[in-house]
């Protein structure tokens, strides 16, 4: 807790970047198996 709450304090932009990127990851892959999902449905 400790560190990790140093380590958002010392670079934010850095913390904040990675979660960015893991977020629009996680949202990518939920638009493609979404995609998936449509098409195989529509079948």
């Amino acid at each position: 807790m400790l560190t990790s709450a140093s380590a958002a304090g010392y670079s934010p932009g850095k913390v904040g970047n990675l979660a960015g990127m893991k977020i629009m990851r996680w949202r990518m892959d939920c638009a493609a198996t979404q995609a998936v999902a449509k098409k195989s449905l529509h079948r």
